[in-house]
């Protein structure tokens, strides 16, 4: 058996020949392409075999491209997406709480305006605390002793009467509303002049003993009376929205609506009380 011979030192030999006749064809077509329309033609219809092939040889990279452009696309719209709901809802905030400074604002400037045109002995405060239930009754502001505020002070809003200090600390002082249980306010109807009281009973305002025999209409608005040395006559309380005459009583059935922001106001006017003819004789006789 002869055994195969295997030699790694013999060198290749290089198809010269074959080199120089792929060379003479390729110079003889392109003369050919050059000098003659039917090798053109011939290339033209190979050419309509040969484009379904390139278009479809080149759809997976358009497909590729395509897809990697959607998805560029869909990841920079949703991140402008999230960028725009970002910055709205700053704006909106901004919004609301421009519009809350503004509404503060006008109330401060109505409270300071209603100070100068009719109640110059008084003070200007702000609520700073409803105390531990939202729904009391009781109201801190930011002004007390310090600032002259006494207990008894009548307290108002821009529209109308609103409490009355019932403690007051250095700096601070407590404001019991004019809806607290039993809380009683002398009124008189501005229209006719007809005095009463009002009664809080927790949540709003009552005119119990109102008699039948005398003129109460809906629309109806109540002002301090001013008979006492409380409340200042003339300040807005209520306004009657319902006014009827029951049988078998000869008082008046009726629902008040407040004048004033009770619950919402935040820039309030402290009155200060006028000193009674007792204590003005004492004022008079301790002077040397």
């Amino acid at each position: 058996m002869v055994k195969p011979s295997f030699s790694f030192d013999r060198p290749k030999r290089v198809p010269i020949g074959k080199f120089f006749t792929l060379c003479l064809t390729s110079i003889a077509l392109l003369m050919l392409d050059q000098k003659f329309e039917a090798v053109q033609h011939v290339r033209s219809i190979a050419a309509s075999f040969t484009f379904p092939l390139q278009w479809i040889a080149a759809k997976p990279v358009e497909l590729y491209e395509h897809i990697s452009l959607l998805a560029r696309s869909q990841t920079e719209l949703k991140s402008q997406n999230q960028a725009l709901q970002t910055e709205n809802i700053k704006l909106q905030a901004a919004s609301h709480k421009n519009q809350a400074l503004e509404k503060e604002l006008n109330e401060l400037k109505n409270v300071l305006h209603l100070k100068q045109l009719n109640f110059t002995d008084s003070v200007a405060a702000e609520v700073v605390s409803n105390g531990s239930n939202p729904f009391s009754d009781l109201l801190v502001i930011d002004k007390g002793s310090e600032s002259g505020i006494r207990v008894g002070d009548a307290v108002i809003d821009r529209n109308g009467l609103v409490g009355q200090i019932t403690q007051a600390r250095r700096y601070s002082a407590d404001l019991r509303l004019i809806s607290a249980n039993e809380l009683i306010v002398p009124v008189a109807v501005a229209r006719t002049g007809v005095r009463s009281l009002t009664f809080g009973n927790g949540n709003h305002v009552s005119l119990r003993y109102f008699p039948t025999d005398a003129d109460l209409q809906v629309g109806d608005v109540l002002l301090t009376s001013g008979i006492d040395s409380v409340y200042p006559g003339g300040i807005p309380v209520a306004r009657v929205k319902e006014a009827s005459k029951a049988s078998g009583t000869p008082y008046y059935q009726t629902k008040l609506e407040t004048s004033s922001a009770l619950q919402s106001s935040k820039y309030l006017l402290v009155l200060s009380q006028k000193p009674t003819s007792a204590a003005a004789s004492s004022a008079v006789t301790d002077q040397p």
